[in-house]
């Protein structure tokens, strides 16, 4: 008898747990969307078998979660990579809430899984699997987790944007003629796309379009796909068809913006901020989205969350002041450029980044580092007025950068160090042409204030190993020839080289 009612007490205080466990369910809930804003609002949308786990397995979720992280850390150190993939996949099924693990298995994506293949094409394909799982899925299961963002702007603006990996022209190749197909030119001229309707029958409903489309049906195509959209991309004729006739301009306004928004999953009011704030930005180049996702993380992040959103977009900044322009070079190869007119807009964002974390070393090294490395870079693109400009800027913050023998003199020195000093004729011989050659090329493809910047470095480097030799000496024997004879030395051996016609005839128009 006692024994029963010992058994009974003890049903009873479970049930008195259980209860008392539940109705404290909503405070912590209410915590928890406190704490991270969207981690308490219900899933939407979600898959069954997500909705299914999160609702039938309960709180027995993070058990069973905890025991496959586990393996899944194994697995990793042993190098099984293709069964990580399976692996994070169910822990992101069971913990959708989960984070670090949607971070971990994109990262592994994009990076581990990848280099196990040796095609460019079939490394892209892993890196955008792992850029779609951060946002697609995880960034929608977790809007208010400030570390995704973070996470899926690391991946363009170093998986992408980066020289590590050895196809990394590849997928600037691809991102650059996805995005010219979305944003022609990478320029964000929204205006037709915002008032582009977002639902086929309202498209329809205007007759020039919806004749258009019937018109299209008949010989074949079918227009309201990605795959015509790309179609005409490829197809001048086309597209020029598309630009000309009634209906056409919307057509492809309702497409772009239907991908824009399903498939790249950029909100174009986000996009429209982001580029007034930070640009005009060129939207093919990777280190414009590391900018894009940083900034959409920005009002959810909190310390060093937040550091490392801001970090990002003043490192991209820097990064598409010195290749943030889609340029393509004589084999018609893409060749990322600089966009100078961003200095304003980077010079704002690391005097921000310096006034919001003044403690941070780092951040006061960053625009100091940054102001010297744009002096060069404007000095060679031939923006003189820029570069001194910007020099004063920097030995007012920096006294000790001031150079004896001003712009020129820092200039030089900065490119060439103390290298100068030990370089020999020929090799100087050979520096002044490679950049008088770099001069020509640049004319050629229609660069004109870059080539006058590499001619203008060219006699600067002339004029600085010329003064370099003690008085006295034989400078006909030691010292460099003449500079036009150079500069005709370096125009011969680009016209002797094989090239298309069209950039041989403007390199002739070059020949005295």
């Amino acid at each position: 008898m006692k024994r029963g009612l010992v058994s009974l007490l003890i049903v009873l205080l479970a049930l008195a747990g259980f209860g008392l466990s539940g109705s404290m369910q909503p405070r912590l809930i209410e915590l928890r969307g406190d704490i991270t804003p969207g981690a308490a609002d219900p899933l939407e949308n979600a898959p069954p078998l997500v909705a299914f786990s999160t609702v039938a397995l309960g709180g027995f979720r993070g058990i069973i979660a905890d025991i496959l992280w586990l393996r899944a850390s194994r697995l990793q150190s042993e190098g099984r990579f293709f069964e990580l993939v399976q692996l994070a996949n169910w822990i992101t099924r069971l913990e959708p809430r989960f984070p670090t693990v949607w971070a971990y298995q994109a990262w592994n994506l994009a990076y581990n899984i990848s280099v196990l293949f040796s095609e460019d094409e079939d490394r892209w394909r892993w890196v955008q699997h792992g850029i779609r799982l951060l946002r697609n899925d995880a960034i929608r299961y977790n809007p208010g987790e400030a570390i995704l963002y973070w996470e899926l702007g690391w991946l363009f603006s170093h998986k992408i944007g980066q020289d590590l990996d050895q196809s990394h022209r590849h997928y600037k190749a691809e991102l650059a003629r996805r995005m010219d197909l979305l944003l022609p030119g990478g320029e964000a001229r929204l205006d037709d796309l915002l008032a582009a309707p977002t639902r086929t029958d309202d498209l329809r409903a205007d007759p020039a379009v919806d004749d258009l489309i019937q018109t299209l049906r008949r010989e074949g195509h079918e227009p309201l796909t990605a795959a015509f959209l790309k179609r005409q991309q490829a197809d001048p004729a086309l597209a020029a068809r598309l630009a000309e006739a009634p209906g056409g301009p919307a057509l492809l306004a309702f497409l772009r913006r239907r991908e824009l928004e399903q498939v790249e999953r950029m909100n174009l009011a986000h996009l429209a901020d982001v580029d007034a704030r930070f640009g005009p930005l060129d939207w093919r180049i990777a280190h414009s989205h590391a900018i894009y996702w940083a900034w959409r993380g920005m009002p959810h992040g909190r310390g060093f969350d937040l550091v490392r959103l801001d970090r990002m977009v003043f490192q991209s900044l820097v990064q598409s002041f010195f290749e943030g322009r889609a340029f393509y070079d004589i084999e018609g190869n893409l060749a990322p450029s600089a966009n100078l007119d961003l200095l304003p807009r980077v010079l704002e964002a690391l005097d921000r980044a310096v006034e919001n974390h003044p403690d941070i070393p780092s951040m006061h090294d960053a625009r100091r580092n940054f102001m010297g490395q744009a002096i060069q870079a404007l000095y060679m693109y031939h923006r003189t007025a820029d570069a001194r400009s910007l020099y004063n800027r920097m030995i007012g913050h920096h006294p000790e950068s001031a150079h004896p023998r001003g712009l020129e003199g820092f200039v030089v020195d900065a490119m060439l160090g103390e290298r100068l000093d030990d370089i020999g004729r020929r090799e100087a011989i050979a520096m002044v042409e490679g950049l008088l050659s770099q001069s020509f090329v640049w004319y050629a493809l229609g660069d004109e204030a870059r080539a006058a910047g590499l001619s203008e470095m060219a006699a600067q480097t002339w004029n600085a190993f010329m003064a370099r030799l003690h008085p006295g000496e034989h400078t006909e024997r030691v010292g460099l020839p003449p500079l036009p004879q150079l500069r005709r030395q370096a125009l011969q051996q680009l016209l002797d080289a094989d090239l298309s016609p069209a950039i041989r005839e403007r390199l002739e128009t070059l020949v005295p």
